[in-house]
């Protein structure tokens, strides 16, 4: 079990073999997980919260200090491969399971990173079907992509452009403040004047 708790400076991820061995480090900070209790993966909860018997907590929810959670409530349960984390996590609405994404990259259309190695072209895409979908891996093989604003963010102070595509939500591999991606397609220039 992998459970983030607060400490002095900030969240921690702890890892623990079952919920008796993270008793102590509960119990310090005055948490009470009860009976039959889920609490999906990267949940934060802070000091002092109660969570009731059968209580479901969804992935990446966060709960903060004192918060109390009664018997059977369900807290931010949602699929993390699903249209609503990428509502959630980026501001892009998906239509009908696909969405337009932006990306920062040199004027040229290569990558900004891994020494400009990847060329995009515009009006085409690119796959590759042998990766898999692991959200666990957030910076690994395959294209990220992100949001208009977040695309800006990583042009501020080089020399580039922001470009799009269309990306179907069953190439989504991971999905945080950015998306990585097996298939991507319809690469245009983005010019907002």
């Amino acid at each position: 079990m992998k459970i983030y708790l607060w400490n002095n400076d900030g969240w921690k991820l702890f890892e623990f073999g079952n919920l008796k061995s993270i008793k102590k480090d509960l119990e310090k900070r005055s948490i009470v997980i009860a009976n039959y209790a889920k609490i999906g993966d990267y949940a934060k909860i802070g000091n002092y919260a109660e969570i009731g018997n059968s209580a479901e907590i969804g992935n990446s929810a966060e709960i903060g200090d004192s918060a109390k959670i009664g018997n059977y409530a369900k807290i931010g349960k949602f699929e993390i491969f699903s249209e609503l984390n990428i509502l959630c996590q980026l501001g892009i609405l998906m239509n009908n399971g696909k969405g337009t994404f932006y990306k920062a990259v040199r004027k040229d259309l290569k990558s900004l990173y891994n020494n400009g190695c990847y060329q995009y072209k515009i009006g085409r895409g690119d796959a590759d079907k042998t990766l898999k979908r692991d959200h666990q891996i957030d910076c690994g093989n395959g294209w990220h992509w992100t949001s208009y604003w977040n695309a800006v963010g990583f042009l501020e102070g080089k020399e580039g452009v922001i470009i799009s595509a269309e990306i179907e939500m069953d190439d989504v591999l991971s999905i945080y403040n950015k998306i990585r991606v097996k298939k991507f397609s319809n690469v245009q220039i983005v010019n907002i004047k």
